[in-house]
């Protein structure tokens, strides 16, 4: 075998996958995708005619807390760190007579 030949042969094992080649799957996904967000629209809509007062009240609070923790995880970013230190100086003191 040649330089050439071997040149040509790591330049093909390399090539870069056409875009045809990742188009069924990833349109498979945004379906896939698509279905399982108008599933869960249509249950939320569904649930409150089918379920207890209760039951949606513990669903509610679910959804409450996890907007809370999806709050506290953009506000702690990704080192999962925050300070209450500049807070401290700005709490009202009780005024001594």
């Amino acid at each position: 075998m040649t330089m050439p030949e071997r040149e040509a042969i790591a330049l093909d094992a390399t090539a870069v996958p056409s875009e045809a080649g990742f188009a069924k799957p990833l349109g498979l996904w945004l379906d896939r995708r698509r279905l399982l967000i108008g599933a869960a629209v249509i249950a939320g809509l569904v649930a409150p005619l089918v379920v207890a007062n209760f039951t949606i009240f513990q669903l509610t609070m679910v959804m409450i807390y996890g907007l809370a923790i999806l709050g506290l995880n953009l506000l702690t970013g990704f080192n999962g760190q925050f300070s209450l230190g500049p807070f401290t100086g700005s709490a009202p003191t009780p005024r001594r007579s």
